[in-house]
């Protein structure tokens, strides 16, 4: 059986129907009436069935009435086509459903056991097992590439193919970590877009700011749809775009916290995602509105988590072996 497409003619002739449902609604009605009215005209005028003009009128109803009924047939046909599309339909989307399913847990499978790799790696590094190895790709890189990569998708799914009257995509990504094991604690950014505060210690030293409350959360995940209410809670701390007059802390915040734990849940890299945008927010001040646009960063956060903790796991190795470098030399 051929596979119906929307270029099939009963479709365009559904789609044409629904368009033009009053019209169909006419045809449909007329094709029924034809006979009965052409009969009332000639009853009521008197005319003799068998002159010219009776025969005319006889003609022309049964000439019309042919015509409507096959026209309501097609339309009665295009409903039964356009249903099996719509199951077709279906069909097709269980199967990309599926399929992409599929395809996102290989993904993610892969991701894991390379990170469970590294992570077998650092432990052995750590218990002097094996020496640390050189890291010959650039780990930094390719965090700043993650999060220009998170920030494209989170403003896609945000704002669609829209962009600012600057052209310029609103939603911005940092990556903040920090070694719990190594003798420097403090948390660092790694390689990633442009950062508009000073520095990090604006936030990471202000115990009552969002990224403090962040780490106190049980929850992975703490957003503030609206920064003017976080202002005024006293947990955001303005960046320099928050001070743009065509901003006014207009904008929405979130940190999504991801740590590398190791096979007996001891954290080995604690990171920190920041998302913010500073022109618009999240989503409208709507309960569920900011809800699904939580869900939906979430989701895009957790789909580029195995390759963020990949990378870090490899930026800690780089730390380690330059640390071992740097004993051996002395």
């Amino acid at each position: 059986m051929k596979k119906i497409t929307n270029k099939n003619i009963f479709i365009k002739l559904y789609n044409a129907k629904e368009k033009h449902w009053l019209k169909t609604i006419l045809i449909s009605g007329f094709s029924g009436t034809i006979s009965f009215t052409s009969s009332t005209i000639i009853k009521l005028a008197n005319i003799d069935t068998n002159s010219p003009l009776g025969i005319f009128f006889n003609v022309t109803s049964l000439v019309l009435f042919w015509i409507f009924f096959i026209a309501t047939i097609l339309i009665q046909i295009s409903n039964v086509v356009y249903a099996k599309y719509l199951k077709s339909i279906d069909k097709n989307n269980e199967k990309d459903l599926n399929f992409n399913l599929k395809l996102i847990s290989n993904i993610n499978n892969v991701c894991n056991e390379k990170l469970n790799t590294l992570i077998e790696v650092i432990s052995n590094v750590k218990s002097d097992i094996i020496k640390p190895p050189p890291i010959i790709n650039k780990p930094c890189n390719q965090l700043r590439n993650i999060s220009i990569a998170i920030s494209d998708t989170i403003d896609y799914v945000l704002n669609g193919s829209n962009v600012n009257n600057n052209g310029e995509k609103d939603v911005k990504v940092n990556i903040f970590y920090s070694l719990p094991d190594e003798s420097d604690k403090s948390w660092k950014m790694s390689d990633s877009q442009n950062f508009d505060y000073e520095s990090i210690s604006e936030i990471v030293d202000n115990k009552d700011s969002l990224f403090n409350l962040a780490l106190n959360e049980r929850s992975d995940i703490i957003m503030r749809n609206n920064k003017k209410e976080a202002l005024s809670e006293q947990h955001y701390v303005p960046c320099n775009a928050d001070m743009n007059g065509d901003t006014k802390l207009n904008g929405s915040i979130l940190y999504y916290k991801m740590p590398v734990k190791d096979n007996h849940g001891k954290t080995i890299v604690k990171i920190v995602i920041m998302v913010y945008t500073c022109r618009k927010k999240f989503a409208k001040e709507d309960s569920e509105a900011i809800k699904n646009a939580k869900y939906n960063i979430e989701t895009v956060l957790l789909r580029f988590k195995p390759r963020i903790q990949i990378e870090m796991c490899l930026l800690y190795l780089h730390h380690l072996n330059a640390l071992f470098e740097h004993t051996k030399s002395k």
